[in-house]
């Protein structure tokens, strides 16, 4: 046998030693397959009216790998500023809504204020991000 192949044959030994030794810890961090093989994946079709209710809390105590569903209701939406923020262009940091003093008037044409950590104060230069 030649040298490369034993070394060859040492690595994947040591890596078969480390995967046994994971498989057998009672808290292993992760299990991890660095092998850059094609694999297939095949999805499994579940008829989701014979699949368990589970709590949040269940699941984060489980051990085993399970299909559930979770049922949860929708609080509010956000439609304000759909998927983008405004940022302070200067900065490239992300900017906070001030908001208005309350003097009673209601004046349809004023711009809304957006306060920067770097600027320390009102920010003009606003762009959206």
């Amino acid at each position: 046998m030649r040298r490369g192949g034993v070394i060859e044959t040492l690595r994947q030994l040591t890596k078969a030693m480390s995967k046994l030794k994971m498989l057998n810890d009672p808290l292993p961090l992760a299990i991890l397959d660095q092998s850059n093989e094609k694999k297939i994946i095949t999805r499994v079709a579940h008829d989701w009216n014979e699949v368990d209710v589970r709590c949040i809390s269940e699941i984060l105590q489980s051990f085993e790998v399970d299909s559930c569903k979770i049922i949860c209701s929708i609080e509010t939406i956000d439609t304000d500023w759909s998927w983008f923020y405004f940022g302070c262009k200067r900065h490239n940091l992300r900017l906070t809504k001030i908001g208005r003093k309350s003097t009673g008037k209601m004046i349809q044409s004023e711009k809304p204020q957006f306060y920067c950590e770097m600027c320390r104060g009102a920010c003009s230069t606003i762009e959206p991000k």
